[in-house]
């Protein structure tokens, strides 16, 4: 009973499979995949596969992807040697990884993987939250796809908003190369402005997140930043932050190898590298 009804549900909807399959076939192959790759996926994929498509079915479907996933990933890891900046807030980390990256070197940037920038008001202007799972595949096709095993990273601490890095990682990152990186007032307001303040900035979204903050600097700050926030004084509070809350809150490592002064991400980035690759 169960397979007629699924039959006569499938069978209205053929006609809308059909298209939205041509349409992704267009530029790339297909993978269905159910719970456990059992019927509902073996019928899709050899129906469509019958008649051409370029349709592959996930063995064991998505809970054996999830298995796969959590065995290999604490593998992987072991596998590489990580070098991880370190430094305050608006330093540029995040900008001079990229660098790196496009020198030609493996990166692994965990913000992005989590789709957060690490502080409380790191989700201001990203709406798309990711969930543990989503954030432990990126995070292992980063891995699996480096093409060597020294990987640059940036220091976090265990948690990036509700996202938690797995003790795996956190343990070859603490025994790993760690490099401080340092930078200006005013590089760091500027780096600040970039990363959060753009054409599409959400004040609303910005002043929601301040309320986060309360507990930490008091009502009466919070009251001030959001009329900063209101009249546009970005600068201000982005200062006033910076000095009066992060730079006291988010401690840098005292144990690293070597500062970098960062004056422009991409010359910060060859030296990093010229640093650690040195012949």
């Amino acid at each position: 009973a169960a397979v007629k009804a699924g039959i006569e549900y499938v069978s209205r909807s053929l006609p809308r499979i059909y298209e939205s399959f041509a349409n992704l076939t267009k530029q790339r192959r297909i993978l269905v995949f159910c719970a456990r790759g059992g019927m509902r996926s073996e019928s899709v994929a050899g129906l469509f596969a019958s008649i051409g498509f370029p349709v592959t079915k996930l063995t064991n479907g998505y809970k054996g992807y999830r298995q796969h996933i959590l065995l290999k990933l604490p593998e992987l890891i072991a596998q590489k040697k990580f070098v991880t900046l370190y430094g305050k807030t608006g330093t540029g980390k995040t900008h001079i990884l990229h660098e790196i990256e496009r020198l030609g070197y493996d990166i692994l940037d965990l913000e992005a993987c989590a789709n957060h920038r690490g502080s409380l008001l790191g989700a201001v202007g990203l709406p798309i939250k990711r969930s543990q799972k989503q954030f432990e595949t990126l995070l292992y096709n980063a891995l699996y796809n480096a093409k060597s095993d020294t990987i640059f990273t940036e220091g976090e601490s265990k948690r990036i908003g509700t996202i938690y890095i797995p003790n795996e990682l956190m343990d070859r990152l603490d025994c790993g190369r760690k490099l401080v990186i340092e930078a200006t007032i005013e590089t760091r307001k500027e780096v600040i402005r970039e990363d959060y303040i753009g054409d599409n900035f959400d004040k609303a979204s910005a002043i929601e997140g301040l309320t986060k903050l309360v507990r930490y600097i008091g009502t009466e700050r919070v009251q001030e930043y959001t009329d900063l926030i209101e009249s546009a004084s970005y600068d201000k509070v982005i200062e006033e932050l910076m000095i009066r809350y992060y730079d006291i809150v988010y401690n840098t490592t005292d144990s690293h190898e070597r500062t970098f002064l960062n004056t422009s991400a991409e010359e910060t980035a060859k030296e990093i590298v010229e640093y650690i690759f040195p012949f």
